[in-house]
């Protein structure tokens, strides 16, 4: 509107010229007479806008004083015009424009401030636009638009907006506009919301929800308003309390219609709503004004949801029906305002634009109201109706009552008001139900008919809420509901809820019930009567009309005999009348209550086995128009194309009696019996009096076997058959025919009611023989008359006139065509039943029958077979009260113990049976004991229990739990004990193999530890894994840290497996079982080393002055309680005092506190040097006393058990062990004379001890005596065998020393001429030197007693005693050094032929140079040599002897180990000796140390011992250099590189230990792997023996097998095709002999070995090549460069006749092969054919030829590596090894 300027500013010098009574104001206008005075009263800045509100007074000037106020209020913006408005303004202004543009729209205030709109004219426009002055246009604006329009030139009108884009741009700023009125209500917020919103202009609402108008022609978008009230508070809503206040449409306000704001208060509309309501009642009309369509609104998806909500509101209200009712009369008002508001709803109408949406009163406001109705749901879905359930629901879940409930009494009303109320639909609210109630007899009119008072409602609102119920109800007419529907809706509500009550139904609605029977019987309406009451007073229930039936004399004998309750009608209808009686019967008929059977009819589909009993087996044709039938029965509709099968079955009710029926057993008294006859005759007579519909064209039941006929099986849909309809004979087929009108019926095979009754016994009969017995019999089974062509068949106890209608069914149920079969059948369906853990019959009679047919031979073989069978399941009766309660048992729990059985078995048998687990066929309380033995015949029991019946025991006991017993604690323990035995069968580790056997164990634990509150109580925990909060069973066998124990170490003490130890046998079995089954378990033990129980003692331990002899007097008073004596010998207890003790329990467990607990007296250590021991207490007597006995009661438990008292006046000493005034004062009160007679005795017992010392001391001195005689008698003897033996070495010393002499003189004499043959041309053969000779002649000497010497001398393991044989030298051995001599000349006498060509000569044969050798004896005794001074000196050789050698001259253990060195070093290179001469090893150099005595007459005993000693020196240098020779069998056990040089092996062994080490030795090798670093790590990773490896455990199962290494063969992989390599010659082992040590003197020559040497190790070391034929250097044969030469190792020479022989006539012995071969024969044969000049190599051939392939396999096989066994087939093995594909090498 522009800014307004002080008087001051225009008037500076003073006052203005002119004075009014007005206030001063900002501008004044004079006009004529009149005076306008305006000022600027208030101004508010608002979003982009300001608002200022002008006052102007009007003033007349004759008068003088005001005549007026008006307020106006102008909304101004600032507007920039856009470049094309610019240019239009130019063109028009001719100026330019500058600045922004004012727009404005104002409107009159009144007198509260609230806005005027201006008043709709007939046109229907409304506000002016004003170019100061106002021009002729209207808008549809509540107020004036304020503008610098480009009028016309009469400034009456406004160029064209289409034309003028200046006036256009102006224009479309009014949606700015709105939005500063919007905000300056919200800001204001003035008085009278309806008019300041009334401003606001028509709108259209488009589907995509834009606002829209048309406004001077131009289209006008009103999305500005809809932008600012989404994010802006401008949206009028009410707080809970009913104020107003805006909010953001963002805030979720909720529009809801004027009336529910109108009649509900804010906060429940809040509480319901989530949101606050729009503040409907305060803005008037305009809550209708499309501006409002961006808000929520209320839909069918928040009615939903927001229903809870609903219910809880109602609930906080003080008067919740007050709220429902005005909650309908809302709901009529916003949906029906023409019912339910009345004529007050009409408005007068005001004219509106075509197409708007007007926003003032009248016609407008209608037209909103239906935008609105349209949008929102409609009146049937809103969820507002309030239910007896305190729900809220539609009006589609709400039940209606009909207009026939008016014919009600008010009594019957009120029990029917509840029916309403149904699974899907409910009752209205007992508060709502008089807004239902209809008057009678006038036209209901809800405005006219009186309205029902309801506190907290005004008549207005009872009226709305009464007419929007009948609203409600002519919407959703299936709701109504009929007073028989309701009536069974009652019904059924009531059946429900004495089926979930244990006594039934209530009285009080009991007799609400019979009220309503009465009703229907006094008004002759049965049909609406659909259930009955049934029972007795104490259980009351609601049955259907079907179940119930009408008490009879023969229906109360069937109850009474099958135990089945009949539902009987209730007493109740005739309590209150007796009179009435009759007329219930005949009441109860009408509704279709019966006396007999009951009927039950089902529909099902064609089965394809039931074609069979169709016509030609062929299903019949149908149809094919489309015309439907009716199936009977009012089963439904028959499909034109459809075959259904009808059946008709008893009802489960009587299908019940007839089952049980059968298991009636007729009574043994005598007395009872003949009640028990009329009583069986109750079903005969119902089945008497049935009216059959027989269909003569099914096939009876006689004709058609039971094993055919199929099960009985209800179809899906099933009727109750009426009173009045016969039940058919048969199940039939319903179709429809082509070409007849109607449904036709096939008849198949009998009805499941007649199969039943032709199955079941209920037949009574007395069966035929001296002993029969009545019972049920099937109709088949049963004669109804006697007939003596049947014999055997029973015969039917019943009257004549139930006689004569059974024999009319004769056809049906087939009298007397079956002789009974025993009950194996229906024990079989027993057993079926048992697994299904079904009901089934009773199987003592059944068992009894069968052991009857047994007994008479009746029983078929495949019957005996089925019956073992049945043995597996529950078939047998129990006897009462086993542990598991079971009824029924199978042969497993059974035992048939047997008279012979051992103790153990007889123990383990009885503590099942105590344990009530097993049942002994035999004892009294098995009601089958009187026929045990028939069933023992037929079935297998069992005289100990199975490892089922016992696993099933032990997993009871886990899973039950049961009362633990002294009888459950033995039987566990047998049980447990059997299973740990069947666990070790398995390849698992204990705990895991008795937890595959038994998953789920657990075992008793007594209560405790400790004895407060935090102790645990006696249960049953888990064996495998902790219990609750981690407890852990453990076995108390320590005593001592049991008491230590306390919950807080999660150790719980097992209550069983725990018996303890005992001298009884059988007792002390079960600790044995006991420990098995602890052990199967892994159970912890408190003995065990994780459980420490360390005991800490405070101070010294002082002895207590006398308490040794106090303890002394109370030991002995104890012993003589006992009735024995204290022996003297026992040990002394000496009773030390400290100042505490304390006992540490511990776990194991890493930071585990201990448990400690205060002791007062505790065994210290024993000291059994002095027989004493320590007893340590702390505290006084009194603390500690309590605990000395307990202590003394562990120790001497035995004497304590022997006393027949306790001992308690002698315990009572122990607690004055410390006084002993006290002690002795209590001795003399209770043991009087006691201390007198322990002196006594102790007296007498000093004096036996003295007089036993004396006696021992004088056995002593004459058993020394003695010994020392004996020692001097053995000294004397000794000293004579030295001297015999002194004597005896001699003589042998002069006899080799003369036998040396000679040699000495031969050896000389052999010098010479190896000298001169040395200078010959050609060499001479050498010869055996005769200090060699004489040797080998000492030793053959001995060779005759070997044989009976070889038992008497141990068997030393360095040299086997192996054949002698000749074995040649390999070629090319060459002298070690030079020759210290030339070789001696050939002697006289000696073969040319011997000679050999020299080397030389080309192909000549090289000449021999033999060196003799010898090999060490086993337990030679060599006696040693002193040599004399000087390296020449000669040295003379002492024989050895043959006898063993005592320890002075026998050899040290080293030197009898240089033979095994020799070899362990054979695979080196020989050295050379230094500087030409001979190693001696230090040990030939100690042989010298021997002094011999030198006897006078021998003058050469110096040079023989020079030359004694060179040739020992020798020697000694080949046994080192002998490196090369190997033999096959090495001389120590094990590998060569195993030998210490320094290690001192045992050389001396048996035949039988070094037989056991080679068996021991291929144990170890064949060995398979069973442990190891590896193996050890595959059980760390979770393997066990027997598993595969791998994640799912299907690879090896057994580690890999590595065939033992022979030799040095190697590995080779046979699956790849390779295959062992053979040895060659060179690195074939041979044996010891074949390569033995040689002997040889210093610079002599080898000379040839006679056979008589070779025995006793003398070989020969000829070579076929001759040893010095060619030397390595290149010296001929016979040049003297040395004496010592290298031994390689020889190849083994070509059996002879002489070895093969021996070996061939052993194995003639070898029964094994003489089976296999028949080698007798062959050789008898081979024999006479070799006895030619050529034996020797014919014989060999022919060995090789023809036993060779039998041989070689025999060797190969029978001994697994030949050689290793016999020495004796080592020549036959290496003669036809050739044969075997791999040899095994060397034998």
């Amino acid at each position: 509107m522009g800014s307004f300027r002080a008087l001051q500013e225009v008037f500076p010098q003073g006052t203005p010229p002119f004075s009014s009574p007005l206030p001063p104001a900002s501008f004044r206008l004079e006009w004529g007479q009149t005076g306008h005075c305006i000022s600027l009263a208030r101004q508010v800045t608002l979003k982009e806008g300001i608002a200022e509100e002008v006052h102007v007074h009007h003033i007349a000037q004759a008068q003088g004083a005001c005549q007026g106020l008006v307020r106006w209020l102008f909304l101004s913006i600032s507007h920039v015009p856009n470049q094309e408005a610019r240019q239009a303004y130019e063109r028009h202004a001719k100026r330019e424009q500058v600045g922004e543009e004012e727009v404005s729209l104002f409107f009159a205030l009144d007198s509260e401030g609230s806005p005027e709109p201006v008043p709709l004219a007939h046109d229907g426009s409304r506000g002016s636009m004003h170019a100061v002055l106002p021009t002729e246009l209207r808008t549809t604006v509540g107020g004036h638009m304020q503008a610098s329009w480009l009028l016309s030139v009469d400034r009456q009108r406004m160029q064209d907006f289409a034309d003028n884009a200046w006036n256009r741009a102006l224009l479309m700023t009014l949606p700015r506009l709105l939005q500063i009125h919007l905000r300056w209500v919200a800001h204001v917020r003035p008085a009278n919301l309806a008019k300041a919103y009334d401003i606001l202009p028509d709108m259209e609402a488009s589907k995509a929800g834009a606002l829209t108008s048309k406004v001077l022609n131009q289209d006008m978008t009103w999305d500005a308003l809809q932008s600012s009230i989404k994010t802006e508070a401008l949206v009028p809503a009410l707080k809970p309390d009913g104020q107003v206040h805006f909010l953001r449409a963002q805030a979720s306000p909720v529009w809801v219609p004027p009336s529910f704001v109108e009649l509900l208060p804010a906060d429940f509309l809040t509480t319901w709503l989530g949101s606050a309501p729009i503040a409907a009642t305060h803005i008037g009309s305009a809550v209708w004004h499309p501006l409002w369509f961006s808000l929520r609104h209320i839909d069918s998806r928040m009615l939903e949801f927001r229903k809870k909500s609903l219910e809880n509101a109602l609930r906080q209200q003080r008067l919740p029906a007050a709220i429902a009712v005005k909650l309908l009369a809302a709901l009529g008002m916003w949906a029906s305002p023409s019912e339910c508001m009345g004529a007050s709803a009409a408005t007068p109408a005001r004219p509106s634009r075509p197409g708007a949406v007007p926003t003032a009163q009248g016609a407008g406001a209608r037209d909103g109201r239906e935008a609105w109705l349209a949008r929102l749901p409609l009146m049937q879905t809103w969820p507002v109706f309030w239910t007896a359930r305190h729900e809220v629901v539609a009006a589609s879940s709400v039940h209606w009552p009909d207009e026939s409930w008016s014919q009600l009494s008010p009594a019957v009303r009120d029990i029917l008001e509840g029916s309403l109320t149904g699974e899907r639909r409910q009752a209205l609210h007992a508060d709502l139900l008089p807004l239902t109630t209809v008057p009678t007899g006038l036209p209901f009119s809800p405005a006219t008919a009186p309205a029902p008072e309801i506190e907290g409602t005004t008549e207005r609102e009872v009226r709305a809420a009464r007419a929007c119920l009948q609203v409600a109800k002519r919407q959703v007419p299936q709701t109504a509901i009929t007073v028989q529907d309701a009536i069974a809706r009652k019904m059924q509500q009531w059946q429900v809820e004495s089926a979930q009550s244990v006594k039934g139904l209530a009285t009080s609605t009991a007799q609400q019930v019979v009220t309503l029977s009465q009703w229907a019987m006094e008004t002759s309406n049965w049909t609406v009567i659909t259930h009955v009451l049934a029972g007795d007073a104490s259980a009351l229930r609601l049955l259907p009309v079907a179940e119930v039936l009408i008490r009879s004399e023969d229906l109360a004998g069937l109850e009474k005999l099958s135990g089945v309750g009949l539902p009987y009608v209730s007493a109740l209808y005739t309590e209150t009348s007796p009179q009435d009686a009759p007329k219930w019967e005949a009441f109860w008929q009408k509704c279709g209550l019966r006396s007999t059977f009951s009927f039950v009819a089902s529909v099902s589909e064609l089965q394809s086995f039931e074609h069979s009993w169709l016509p030609g087996n062929q299903v019949p044709a149908r149809r094919t128009s489309k015309k439907d039938g009716e199936l009977p029965y009012g089963l439904g509709k028959l499909h034109h194309t459809a075959l259904k099968v009808v059946d008709v079955a008893f009802t489960p009710e009587w299908s019940k009696v007839i089952t049980q029926l059968s298991q009636a057993q007729p009574p043994q008294d005598p007395e009872q019996e003949e009640q028990w006859r009329q009583d069986a005759m109750c079903l005969a007579r119902l089945v008497s009096k049935l009216h059959i519909e027989v269909d003569s064209a099914g096939v009876a039941p006689a004709d058609v076997p039971a094993s055919e006929l199929p099960a009985p099986k209800v179809g899906q849909g099933s009727k109750t058959l009426p009173p009045q309809k016969s039940p058919p004979s048969h199940r039939s087929l319903y179709f429809m025919p082509p070409g007849q009108p109607g449904e036709k019926r096939l008849a198949l095979y009998p009805a499941q009611w007649l199969r039943q009754l032709t199955t079941s016994r209920w037949v009574p009969a007395k069966e035929v023989g001296g002993a029969a017995k009545r019972g049920w019999f099937k109709p088949c089974e049963v004669l109804l008359k006697a007939d003596s062509t049947r014999p055997g068949l029973p015969v039917a106890e019943l009257p004549p006139d139930i006689l004569r209608h059974l024999e009319a069914f004769k056809k049906l149920f087939a009298w007397g065509t079956v002789a009974p079969e025993p009950p194996v059948e229906r024990l079989a369906a027993v057993g079926a039943a048992a697994a299904k853990k079904a009901a089934s019959e009773a199987p003592e009679p059944l068992w009894r029958a069968v052991a009857h047919a047994h007994r008479g031979g009746n029983l078929k073989p495949e019957q005996r077979s089925k019956l073992k069978n049945l043995a597996f399941f529950p078939v047998f009766p129990s006897p009462p009260s086993l542990l598991d309660r079971a009824d029924r048992l199978s042969a497993a729990r059974l035992v048939a113990p047997r008279t012979g059985a051992s103790q153990e078995e007889s123990e383990e048998v009885k503590a099942l049976i105590d344990a009530k687990w097993l049942v002994d066929v035999h004892s009294p309380d098995w009601p089958l004991r009187d026929v045990a033995e028939d069933i023992l015949a037929l079935v297998d029991v069992a005289p100990r229990p199975s490892h089922a019946s016992v696993g099933a025991f032990v997993s009871f006991c886990s899973t039950a739990e049961p009362c633990f017993t002294e009888e459950l604690r033995g039987a566990l323990t047998h049980a447990l004990a059997s299973l740990a035995q069947e666990a070790k069968k398995l390849k698992l580790k204990p705990p895991q193999a008795m937890q595959q056997i038994i998953p789920h164990l657990k075992l008793y634990c007594k209560e405790g530890p400790g004895l407060g509150k935090g102790r645990f109580p006696a249960r049953w925990l888990p064996a495998y894994a902790p219990g609750p909060n981690g407890v852990v069973p453990v076995l108390n066998d320590d005593n001592t840290k049991a008491a230590m124990l306390t919950p807080a170490q999660n150790l719980q003490l097992l209550g069983m497996l725990d018996h303890p130890k005992s001298r009884f046998p059988s007792a002390a079995r079960l600790e044995a079982k006991d420990d098995a089954a602890i052990e199967a378990l892994g159970i912890l033990r408190l003995s065990d080393p994780r459980v420490k129980l360390q005991t800490r003692i405070t101070g010294a331990a002082e002895l207590v002055a006398g308490s040794v002899e106090r303890i002394d007097v109370v030991l002995t008073l104890l012993w003589r309680s006992g009735g024995q004596e204290l022996p003297a010998d026992h040990m002394k207890v000496c009773l030390r005092k400290c100042d505490s003790i304390a006992r540490e329990l511990t776990l194991g467990h890493t930071n585990e506190k201990a448990a400690c607990l205060e002791a007062f007296a505790i065994w210290g250590e024993q000291d059994v040097e002095k027989n004493r021991c320590d007893l340590l207490v702390a505290g006084d007597a009194d603390d500690y006393a309590a605990e000395v006995e307990e202590l003394f009661e562990a120790r001497f438990e035995t004497l304590f058990r022997s006393c027949e008292t306790r001992p308690a006046k002698v315990l009572r000493l122990l607690r004055h062990l410390e006084s002993d005034k006290d002690f002795n004062k209590f001795l003399a009160r209770d043991f009087a004379g006691v201390l007198e007679q322990q002196e006594l005795e102790r007296r007498k017992a000093e004096a036996r001890a003295a007089l036993a010392a004396q006696l021992a001391k004088k056995q002593a001195q004459d058993q020394l005596e003695q010994q020392q005689r004996q020692q001097r008698a053995e000294q004397q003897a000794f000293a004579e065998a030295l001297r015999q033996e002194e004597k005896a070495r001699q003589a042998e010393m002069e006899e080799f020393v003369q036998a040396a002499t000679a040699a000495k003189a031969q050896a000389s004499s052999a010098e010479l001429g190896m000298a001169s043959a040395a200078k010959a041309p050609t060499p001479a053969t050498p010869v055996l030197s005769l200090a060699t000779q004489h040797l080998a002649n000492a030793f053959t000497a001995g060779a005759n007693s070997k044989d009976e010497a070889e038992e008497a001398k141990p068997q030393v393991m360095t040299v086997p005693a192996v054949p002698p044989m000749v074995v040649p030298a390999k070629a090319g051995l060459q002298p070690v050094g030079p020759l210290s001599r030339q070789q001696e000349p050939t002697p006289a006498g000696a073969s040319s032929a011997s000679s050999a060509p020299s080397a030389a000569q080309p192909g000549a044969v090289q000449p021999e140079v033999k060196r003799g050798g010898i090999y060490p004896l086993p337990n030679v005794a060599k006696p040693r040599v002193e040599p004399e001074a000087g390296p020449s000196a000669s040295a003379s050789a002492v024989p050895p002897r043959m006898s063993p050698a005592s320890s002075e001259v026998e050899e040290p253990p080293t030197k009898k180990l240089k033979l095994s060195e020799a070899e362990n070093n054979g695979d080196r290179e020989d050295q050379p000796a230094e500087n030409g001469q001979t190693d001696v090893t230090s040990d030939a150099k100690d042989a010298t140390d021997l002094k011999v005595k030198e006897d006078d007459g021998h003058s050469a005993l110096s040079s023989l011992q020079e030359e004694l000693g060179k040739l020992r020196r020798e020697n000694e240098a080949l046994r080192t250099r002998a490196g090369q020779t190997a033999t096959l069998f090495p001389v120590l056990g094990g590998h060569k590189e195993e030998l210490d040089e320094k290690s001192e092996l045992k050389t001396v062994a048996t035949k039988g230990e070094i037989k056991r080490m080679k068996i021991e030795a291929k144990e170890v090798l064949y060995r398979p792997i069973s442990e190891g670093f590896g193996f050890k790590m595959l059980q760390k990773m979770g393997w066990k023996e027997g598993e595969g490896l791998g994640k799912e455990e299907k690879g090896l199962a057994t580690p890999l097998w590595v065939d033992p290494r022979e030799g040095r063969s190697g590995l080779f992989s046979a699956q790849s095709g390779e295959s062992r390599p053979p040895r060659s010659a060179e690195d074939e082992e041979l044996p010891l002999a074949a390569n033995p040590l040689r002997f040889v003197s210093e610079g002599g020559a080898v000379e040839r070995i006679s056979s008589n040497l070779r025995g006793l190790g003398f070989v020969s070391a000829q070579s076929s090549a001759g040893c010095g034929a060619s030397m390595a250097n290149g010296s001929p044969a016979g040049s003297s460069t040395g004496n010592m030469m290298h031994f390689q190792r020889a190849t083994a020479p070509r059996p002879s006749v002489a070895s093969v022989a021996p070996a061939l006539f052993g194995l003639m012995a070898d029964e094994r092969w003489q089976n296999r071969s028949g080698g007798a024969a062959m050789l008898g044969e081979l024999l006479a054919e070799a006895l030619d000049p050529s034996a020797a190599e014919r014989f060999l051939r022919l060995v090789d030829e023809r036993l060779g392939p039998q041989v070689a396999s025999h060797l190969s096989q029978t001994y697994g590596r030949p050689g290793q066994q016999d020495y004796v087939l080592q020549p036959l093995w290496q003669l036809t090894q050739h044969h075997v594909s791999t040899p095994y090498g060397q034998y």
